[in-house]
């Protein structure tokens, strides 16, 4: 009877022993997993959070180029020498004109003769104006001119007087430039576009004539303002 009852215990001690055995190796596992899954997680947070931040930048820099882009195509950049305190490349915006580029250059110095110029004329990209001085006479003077394009011909300076002699080449010009002319105002200025559009180009100054709303009189008030080559 002893025996059987030693057997018996033993036998439930060692059923209670694989019982613990399998609970631990059970637990083992799972506090492994669950720290392996807080691991992923953890990670992945990390990467996601990487992912935004990289995905942010693209977008904020995609966005700044188009703000530069935009801003770029309602510039245009003028060269300006002279009697002016800051001599150099400025940016101006379409329309703009010598006196606003003067202002952009800081102001005229005080040698800076302001009568040879015509301060209101409409600047096109890539022109370079020159600021008088007093002390230039008449023979110094004479040759040199204060508005010039170095990317093209549309404005045509003679003499040395000035914005106020020069020619707007009428085969090329633009609105703005076309506008730059005595007595050519926006609506003008875009029926001569549009006459070298559909007739091709001017060939003799003339032909602004066969332009609808330019008279005999205002042909004469025009026709000293403008060239064509």
């Amino acid at each position: 009877m002893t025996n059987f009852k030693d057997k018996k215990e033993k036998k439930i001690i060692v059923i209670i022993l694989i019982i613990i055995f399998l609970v631990g190796i059970i637990s083992f596992v799972y506090f492994k997993n669950k720290g392996n899954d807080e691991v992923i997680l953890e990670q992945g947070e990390i990467i996601s959070e990487k992912n935004n931040k990289e995905k942010n930048e693209s977008e904020n820099k995609k966005s700044s180029e188009d703000d530069s882009l935009k801003n770029n195509e309602n510039s245009i950049f003028v060269h300006i020498i002279g009697e002016v305190k800051n001599e150099g490349i400025i940016e101006l915006k379409i329309g703009d004109r010598i006196v606003d580029a003067i202002e952009k250059a800081g102001g005229i110095t005080e040698q800076a003769d302001l009568r040879k110029i015509n301060l209101a004329y409409v600047l096109s990209d890539g022109q370079k104006v020159r600021i008088p001085s007093i002390n230039e006479n008449v023979n110094e003077s004479s040759n040199v001119p204060y508005i010039t394009n170095a990317g093209g011909d549309n404005v045509i300076q003679e003499g040395g007087n000035g914005g106020e002699t020069s020619k707007v080449n009428i085969n090329t010009a633009t609105q703005t430039e076309l506008e730059t002319i005595s007595g050519v105002g926006p609506s003008l200025a875009a029926k001569i576009i549009d006459y070298r559009e559909k007739n091709g180009k001017f060939k003799k100054v003339e032909d602004l004539k066969n332009v609808s709303g330019i008279g005999e009189a205002k042909y004469e008030g025009m026709k000293k303002y403008v060239v064509i080559k």
